[in-house]
């Protein structure tokens, strides 16, 4: 059963008070995500790139900390999972790139990794 992702995220317990204000962080300032994406596209672009030539399309690939899922997504994974503690992150990875499979959690839980396939 699927918790609805306010739901979730309240129920999740991050390991760390870094972890805590770096979600609250995000959490407050999303809307400025596309902003800061626009102004650093020249490293985002380079970072794109370089995962592609590390990772070819058609692979298995689990990215931790994955934001809205737009690296996972240009990998063109045969079967792709990203992970964030992000609810409203992992709702947006959600509607964007419907084909792959996101989870609401911290990485370093392990019961974040048993439901993953």
């Amino acid at each position: 059963m699927y918790l609805k992702q306010s739901e979730a995220a309240a129920s999740l317990q991050l390991s760390s008070q870094r972890k805590r204000d770096l979600l609250d962080h995000f959490e407050k300032n999303g809307v400025e995500l596309d902003r800061w994406r626009e102004f650093n596209a020249a490293y985002h672009a380079d970072d794109r790139k370089f995962m592609q030539f590390l990772i070819p399309p058609g692979k298995r690939v689990l990215e931790l900390g994955c934001s809205r899922g737009d690296l996972l997504a240009t990998l063109k994974p045969s079967y792709g999972v990203g992970i964030d503690f992000s609810a409203e992150t992992i709702a947006t990875a959600n509607a964007r790139h419907p084909d792959l499979y996101f989870v609401l959690g911290d990485v370093e839980d392990p019961q974040t990794l048993n439901g993953i396939e």
